[in-house]
């Protein structure tokens, strides 16, 4: 799982993004390692569409995550257990709305990461081999 620290620049976190191919980043504590929060490629328009707004990429990634809009009604960032049930993921997706949620151990240490299409996937693949 590819992460960033809180006080890297967030130009860092949307080059790994591009680089790596990928739709975003976990934050990390930049001194316990522990999940902080989520950047992804859509956090982008903050910048704005004429880049009106580039400064923002100067930032660290703990001050741009300040900026994206969450719900007051969850914890961010949204994760789960090793121990989640499938149920409780589907819950949790459903009433979140996020594409992504973050899997952590005991310790709040980010270790995976399941998106939508992943589960998807999986209970598809599932339920072709009950078939």
């Amino acid at each position: 799982m590819i992460t960033v620290k809180g006080n890297s620049p967030v130009s860092d976190a949307f080059k790994l993004i591009r680089n790596q191919n990928l739709n975003s980043v976990g934050v990390v504590n930049e001194d316990t390692g522990k999940l902080i929060g989520n950047i992804s490629a859509s956090d982008l328009k903050l910048v704005g569409l004429s880049g009106e707004l580039f400064g923002r990429m100067l930032l660290s990634c703990r001050q741009y995550l300040t900026m994206i809009p969450t719900n007051p009604n969850f914890t961010y960032p949204i994760s789960v257990n090793t121990s989640t049930t499938v149920e409780e993921l589907l819950k949790k997706f459903d009433v979140t709305h996020v594409h992504r949620i973050y899997v952590v151990d005991n310790q709040q240490m980010p270790i995976g990461i399941v998106s939508v299409y992943d589960l998807l996937k999986a209970l598809k693949e599932d339920a072709e081999k009950q078939a």
